[in-house]
């Protein structure tokens, strides 16, 4: 299932970016984020009674909307273990949704 692939995707993202020193946020790039956000936003869409599914998509994209910008880069800083959480959910509800899709 695509959904998943993007959804580990955002994992590595967040995985191997540098962390932020003497915090728990890591910086990330954010088109790269807004790209795999945006693309597990329309695959979820897809699928039938994904409205809670949406709603961790929702909580994911305001996390990179109100993420601290690092200067002079394209990077934001964002909460690993938020984004994580985040992830762990949607692995467990994307494939529900799947098995019930048509």
């Amino acid at each position: 299932m695509y959904a998943l692939e993007l959804i580990d995707g955002i994992d590595d993202l967040v995985h191997e970016a540098k962390p932020v020193p003497l915090s728990d946020r890591v910086r990330v790039d954010r088109a790269e984020l807004d790209s795999l956000v945006g693309a597990l936003r329309g695959e979820v869409a897809a699928l039938r009674r994904s409205h809670d599914a949406l709603g961790l998509i929702g909580e994911l994209e305001s996390i990179v909307r109100e993420a601290g910008t690092v200067p002079l880069t394209g990077q934001v800083r964002v909460e690993r273990e938020a984004v994580y959480a985040i992830l762990d959910t949607l692995r467990v509800v994307v494939p529900e949704l799947a098995r019930e899709a048509p």
